[in-house]
């Protein structure tokens, strides 16, 4: 039995799993597509009182992660109210041609964690459907919407360009005709 293109490429990977990469085999085309957490506090931090680097997009890969302030998260955002041990993200099926699937749990942070506005409930697992907005504690610096990104369609593949000295050798000019002899 034949597996799935993103099967074959994902069997064995763990907790630091990578989205498998679909592609072309055997005639099928597979496509590659991945969910974002896209930043979209406004970077404001007067409420700190210290300048802190503003977190970037998140690429969610499949398995099963821990979100927090440092180490040993698997996913760090370093804002100081994000706590150490903030949340949980269960991550399946990212390389589907639909979205995948999220569940996120609050891992009993000091600040929260907010799902749409909501703020969830430590340790309950909860869904968080593209176009959700999820704040980890601060919605100024740690706020993000859940994307779903596809691969830009693949374009014609670009011709390839012969260098000049490569093309048709030029012929020698000609020599100059006869006359025509005339009868």
């Amino acid at each position: 039995m034949q597996l799935a293109c993103s099967q074959r490429l994902s069997a064995g990977l763990q907790r630091r799993a990578v989205a498998a990469p679909r592609c072309r085999r055997a005639g099928r085309l597979c496509v590659s597509s991945k969910l974002v957490l896209t930043p979209t506090g406004n970077g404001s931090t007067e409420h700190i009182g210290e300048e802190v680097p503003l977190p970037g997009a998140i690429e969610l890969k499949e398995g099963l992660f821990e979100l927090g302030r440092a180490a040993p998260a698997d996913i760090v955002i370093g804002i100081p109210t994000v706590s150490t041990r903030h949340a949980m993200l269960r991550v399946a099926d990212t390389a589907a041609p639909a979205p995948g699937s999220v569940q996120i749990s609050d891992l009993g942070s000091t600040n929260g964690t907010f799902v749409d506005g909501e703020e969830l409930e430590p340790m309950k697992a909860t869904a968080l459907a593209v176009g959700s907005t999820v704040v980890f504690g601060d919605k100024y610096l740690a706020a993000f919407r859940l994307d779903f990104v596809p691969d830009p369609e693949p374009g014609p593949a670009p011709a390839a360009a012969e260098p000049e000295a490569a093309a048709a050798p030029a012929e020698a000019p000609a020599a100059p005709a006869a006359p025509a002899a005339e009868l």
